[in-house]
């Protein structure tokens, strides 16, 4: 078994229109999360209140892990990967039934 590193805590808050406030304990930032495009059509909500879904926050956690792990690998080799890798990020999303499913992450770096 492994040692746990730390244990994150956060507080969510339901709101109106499937949105969500997120804080985590010791930063000042907070968060909504919510829906749009087809997303706020599937669940019939306010198309006017958008906010990024659940599946664009993992879209993002996948893409910012992956592209860190590549700016290491750069580093380890000598190469500065600071303020010169970018990542550009599509996140595909499939319709399963009443819900969606994140199917594809394709990253381009540059």
């Amino acid at each position: 078994m492994t040692d746990i590193l730390y244990t994150n805590h956060m507080h969510v808050q339901v709101q109106p229109n499937r949105k969500k406030r997120i804080t985590l304990d010791g930063f000042d930032d907070e968060w909504t999360i919510g829906v749009h495009g087809a997303i706020a059509e599937l669940y019939q909500t306010d198309p006017a209140d958008r906010h990024p879904a659940t599946i664009e926050h993992l879209t993002a956690a996948i893409a910012g892990c992956l592209s860190g792990a590549l700016g290491g690998a750069l580093a380890a080799r000598g190469v500065n990967a600071v303020d010169n890798l970018e990542t550009d990020v599509e996140g595909e999303v499939e319709r399963a039934g009443n819900s969606f499913v994140l199917s594809k992450v394709k990253l381009t770096y540059r």
